[in-house]
């Protein structure tokens, strides 16, 4: 029963998870910007990097296939000490709103992010964002 328990916690974080990006994405910014989720992931699960690694690069392929190979996911780990409870990052970079709509209404992304609970399984939190450049610094 215990596990039963764990299994469906595990199921309801997953959805959160899910549903809670899906509503982020909507209504991206018109101009560039990135795109981070700060993940938490148990430092203790030797298989959580292969398993990201694999959901991202299926992402990456049709990305890259929907036509935007320089906005494909770059997953980035802490170094060092560790500061907070993040400890890995998903980065992606996006030339406008257009572009990144054009990806993810192509059914190729559509049934590999359908296929992404790979990668939220081994998610223990996360917090997802897009950062619109300020403006350039000046001398």
């Amino acid at each position: 029963m215990q596990n039963m328990t764990a299994q469906l916690h595990r199921l309801v974080l997953c959805a959160a998870l899910t549903a809670g990006c899906a509503l982020a994405q909507g209504n991206p910014p018109v101009g560039p910007f990135q795109a981070v989720h700060m993940l938490r992931v148990d430092p203790q699960n030797a298989g959580a990097e292969k398993t990201m690694l694999a959901a991202i690069a299926e992402m990456n392929e049709e990305i890259a296939k929907a036509g935007c190979a320089e906005c494909i996911y770059h997953l980035w780990k802490v170094s060092g000490k560790q500061n907070g409870s993040y400890n890995y990052i998903q980065i992606s970079h996006w030339p406008g709103g257009a572009v990144y709509l054009k990806v993810h209404n192509d059914p190729g992304y559509a049934a590999a992010s359908a296929r992404f609970s790979a990668l939220r399984s081994v998610v223990q939190e996360e917090v997802y964002n897009r950062f619109e450049e300020v403006g350039p610094a000046t001398k």
